[in-house]
């Protein structure tokens, strides 16, 4: 019996056995098999496949192959090439499900972020009609423990259609292990890697607890290509990374246990290498090699991020301007991303609270800039290297000012350094600057194309402090000095130097913008040159080099005014005339900016003039200029006190001396100078073309005094020519018509020099004054006063008036009377101070009054000396004896006694004429007539008269007689009853 309960009980224990071990080997796997499937074709409408599954019902162990679970667009979404479970009966007295082992092999997920946004995984959400009708409170998370649990060759692939270049990448092998889990408590530690070609190498490593959620670990992604992230964050980026590698690792402190939760990531760096970045829109792309970022503190709960510090090397950047504008890809970029909150907002997430951002240390170096400017006709170029750029202290919210520090080299030569602080909000700067040799050549691409200026060489130099505010307005101030060395420049039609310097200094500037005020202590120019040029087309080389459009609009306008004077048309005024719209009462205009300057030193400079309006060309050089002007100012009633000297081709001194406003010339100048022994013959240029003549000998000094006060001039100019003398004749149209050697003999004194003033004065605002043409007009007009009037100078001179030009004789005498004779004396005088004149004394004679004077002399004498002397002259009283006389003439001339008619007889009522009288009348016309004075007697007068003034001049020894002149002249005038002698000057 007991043997047959035995074998029933065993045989049933097998049955139940066998039927376990069915159930488990054979029902588990089919039953699980077609509940998966059933469940995503009942619930999701689409089909799960599911490979072999195995279970043994006596090892607890479960295993499945080729899982394929698609999402509603049909593609495979999850999946796994094995899994295996192994189930402990442990998990009775853990009283928890637990695990020795869950080996995942192959798993496989596809994530897509959807064109509409919608994320492929949300796919695993039931849909409305598969969920229950009445939800039910969540249940308690279920007790869970896996000693061991792995995934192994791994693999998910990343897809963002939602961007207009969709992106996609392949995270493998991925592996994820997590040992001693359990759903109460902590101490779950995992360890998780993934990479590929397109996302680098991910290591995760560390514990998490459940509950509460809680996790502290660290990670490592090495080798992330630039790339990838650009392709994912897209738009969100302001630039595109074409290339770099990306390493970074931090250790983090994640729990949701209180509030706010907490988040706390350490990263020691963050390190990018070979980083290539392209702004939207742009095609130059910049060059990041190294990046290095150190000691990243993220605290989520306190919301700040503090980075101990962030290097960039060896950068490549480059930048240009064109008519769009200032192009910086990446700096634009930033920009724009930053004009763009919501963008920016998308990646940290919305806060209602501020985050606090820290950075101590910021550095760049050797971070260079290839600078083009594309907005003129032939682009420039300019490389800018950055040598170290150190930025301490920067805060958000700002706390304190940014400490900055660069040292900054320019590809052409020189540097700049700065070092002072920078406040972000509002925008604000104080730096210490230096600029050390930096190179002006690069100017040169801003002078071509608008002026002929050729920037030889030069070098910029600074030592100073800028201040920048904006808080109400921009504001900027500069203390320091600038100084530029070695300039050198050319004018490039000429190829001639045109302005330059061993050095410039500008020492204790004082620049505000607000208000508006320059200040200097002292400008020092070294060995300044300038070359200055009168064009043949009358315009000057600073105006052709500086503005050639300009300068070829005025040479045409001097050239149409030439060929008017020519033609004889008259000529519209040129330039420096056209300013008939100024009102003379018009106040000048204040300066932009008040500007003070102390002192302004002139060492060893040099003037080189050239005028090619006349053939030969003219040159001069004023050397060795020595001087200074303190006190320079633009406030109109601030006076400068000038110093000048120098020399006129080495040997002729210059000085200028006095008081003026430099910075307005118009309001007051009081300066007095000299030009001493300037050689003469270096003026023959305008001596021929203006004068006529050659210059064989001369010196030349000049005394000025110039004074302006309330915009009127008076000018004075003392001119002394020591030995002028005259060469070659020099036919010229543009000569001034006048006997010029007359003038010089005239003005030239005993000693052989030549003494004028030319006082000038009149309205600077006179559209017509222009002060040399002013000067060369008073010379003309002074010397054609001389020439047309030598009498006049020569008798204000030595006496006699302008009366010394003629001799008054009585008609019919040689007789110099007292006035004559004092005249002869003042002549005398003048001939003899003025060596070089001589005096033409012409025949002098006027038949109409002379004749008639000379036969009333030779009547008298015929008349007087006949019948005898008679000293008391009664004949000419007594009738009888004038009658007497008659006769006996009458008798002498006709070798006969007169035979005279007896007076006729009176008619009735008349008186009876008086026969004396009727004798007189009848001897008187006939003797008369025969005493008739000839023109050789008239002519014999007229030398006489000039041998009488000739004898007078030379009757006192020390005029040479070489120097009297007796020719014949014309016929004379007769002024005041009598005969005029006129002498003339040569």
């Amino acid at each position: 019996m007991h043997r047959k309960t035995a074998l029933a009980a065993t045989a049933i224990l097998a049955t139940l056995l066998g039927l376990y071990a069915l159930a488990g080997f054979y029902w588990v796997p089919r039953l699980v098999t077609h509940q998966v499937t059933a469940l995503f074709e009942r619930d999701y409408g689409r089909e799960a496949s599911l490979g072999e599954v195995r279970f043994n019902p006596f090892t607890f162990e479960f295993e499945a192959r080729d899982f394929s679970l698609p999402d509603a667009d049909g593609r495979r979404m999850l999946g796994f090439g094995r899994v295996y479970f192994n189930f402990e009966l442990s998990s009775l007295w853990h009283r928890a499900w637990t695990f020795s082992e869950i080996d995942i092999e192959r798993p496989y997920a596809l994530v897509v972020q959807r064109a509409d946004g919608r994320l492929n995984l949300m796919d695993l959400v039931p849909p409305e009609e598969a969920r229950p009708a009445t939800e039910t409170p969540p249940a308690d998370l279920p007790a869970v423990r896996i000693a061991d649990l792995n995934f192994a060759e791994g693999e998910i692939d990343v897809e963002d259609l939602m961007r207009q270049q969709p992106f996609e990448t392949k995270l493998m092998p991925v592996t994820f292990e997590l040992t001693d889990f359990h759903t109460q408590g902590t101490g779950n530690h995992f360890a998780f890697t993934a990479g590929s070609e397109d996302a680098g190498t991910l290591q995760v490593e560390g514990g998490f607890g459940v509950e509460p959620l809680a996790s502290q670990g660290s990670l490592r992604l090495a080798g992330l290509p630039a790339t990838t992230v650009s392709e994912y964050l897209g738009d969100l980026l302001p630039v595109a990374m074409e290339s770099g590698v990306i390493d970074l690792g931090f250790t983090y402190d994640f729990s949701l246990s209180g509030e706010p939760f907490t988040f706390i990531l350490d990263m020691p760096s963050l390190q990018i290498r070979d980083l290539s970045t392209l702004a939207k829109g742009y095609e130059v792309p910049w060059q990041i090699p190294a990046v290095d970022v150190e000691e990243i503190h993220v605290d989520l709960a306190a919301r700040s991020v503090r980075v101990g510090s962030v290097e960039v090397r060896d950068v490549v950047a480059p930048a240009w301007l064109d008519a769009a504008g200032f192009n910086a890809p990446g700096l634009l970029a930033a920009r724009d991303a930053a004009n763009q909150p919501d963008a920016v907002a998308a990646v940290p997430g919305r806060s209602e609270r501020q985050w606090s951002v820290s950075v101590p240390s910021i550095a760049v170096v050797n971070a260079r800039f290839p600078l083009e400017d594309r907005s003129l006709a032939t682009p420039a170029s300019l490389e800018v290297t950055a040598r170290s750029v150190k930025v301490s202290g920067f805060a958000l919210p700002e706390r304190e000012p940014l400490q900055v520090q660069a040292e900054i080299a320019s590809g052409a030569g020189g540097e700049i350094t700065a070092q002072g602080s920078v406040r972000l909000e509002p925008l604000a700067a104080d730096m210490d600057v230096k600029v050390r040799g930096l190179n002006l050549k690069p100017v040169q691409a801003y002078l071509d194309g608008r002026t002929d200026l050729l920037m030889e060489s030069g070098a910029l130099n600074s030592d100073g402090r800028v201040e920048l505010s904006t808080a109400d307005s921009l504001a900027m101030t500069f203390k320091g000095d600038v100084s530029i060395t070695d300039l050198h420049t050319l004018d490039r039609p000429l190829k001639e130097d045109l302005v330059n310097w061993k050095s410039l200094e500008v020492r204790g500037i004082r620049y505000s913008t607000v208000p508006a005020r320059l200040s200097i202590q002292e400008i020092i120019a070294r060995q300044p040159y300038l070359r200055l040029i009168l064009a043949a087309s009358g315009v000057t080389n600073i105006e052709s080099v500086l503005d050639p459009k300009s300068a070829a609009e005025k040479a045409a306008a001097i050239a149409a005014e030439r060929a008017g004077k020519k033609d004889g048309k008259a000529s519209k005024p040129d330039a420096d005339t056209a300013i008939a719209t100024t009102d003379p009462k018009a106040k000048p205009a204040e300066p932009a900016v008040a500007i003070a300057i102390g002192v302004t030193r002139i060492i060893d400079g040099n003037i080189n003039f050239a005028d090619y309006t006349i053939e030969p060309n003219f040159r001069i050089a004023m050397e060795q200029l020595q001087g200074s002007i303190k006190g320079s100012s633009s406030d109109p009633d601030a006076h400068s006190q000038l110093e000048l000297d120098g020399q006129v081709d080495r040997y002729a001194p210059v000085h200028l001396a006095g008081q003026l406003n430099l910075l307005a010339p118009t309001a007051f100048i009081d300066i007095t100078g000299y030009f001493r022994n300037i050689d003469l013959s270096s003026f023959n240029p305008y001596s021929s073309k203006f004068v006529g003549y050659q210059i064989d000998k001369g010196k030349l000094s000049i005394e000025t005094q110039y004074k302006v006060n309330d915009r009127r001039l008076e000018a004075l100019h003392k001119i002394k020519v020591d030995q002028l003398e005259f060469g070659e004749e020099i036919d010229s149209p543009d000569a001034i018509g006048l006997p010029i050697k007359l003038a010089v003999a005239l003005l030239k004194d005993s000693q052989g020099v030549i003494d004028l003033e030319l006082p000038i004065n009149g309205s600077i605002d006179d559209p017509q004054f222009r002060l040399g043409p002013i000067i060369w007009k008073a010379f003309v007009g002074l010397l054609t006063k001389v020439v047309t009037a030598p009498f006049a100078l020569l008798g204000n001179l030595f006496g006699g008036g302008a009366d010394l030009s003629y001799l008054d004789f009585a008609p019919g005498s040689i007789a110099l009377d007292a006035a004559a004779l004092e005249k002869i004396a003042s002549l005398r005088k003048a001939l003899d101070e003025r060596p070089g004149l001589k005096l033409d004394i012409p025949w002098t004679a006027a038949a109409q009054a002379d004749a008639p004077a000379l036969a009333q002399a030779r009547w008298e004498s015929a008349v007087g000396s006949a019948g005898g002397q008679d000293p008391t002259g009664a004949w000419k009283t007594d009738r009888q004896e004038y009658l007497r006389r008659l006769k006996l003439l009458y008798e002498q001339s006709n070798g006969a006694k007169p035979d005279l008619p007896k007076p006729p007889k009176p008619a009735d009522g008349e008186p009876r004429p008086d026969p004396v009288e009727f004798a007189i009348g009848q001897l008187e016309p006939g003797l008369r007539a025969a005493m008739a004075v000839g023109a050789d007697e008239i002519d014999a007068l007229a030398q006489a008269r000039a041998e009488a003034a000739r004898d007078a001049l030379l009757s006192e020894q020390g005029l040479d007689a070489e120097r009297i002149f007796i020719t014949r002249g014309e016929e004379a005038k007769t002024e005041g009853g009598g005969v005029r002698m006129t002498l003339t000057l040569k």
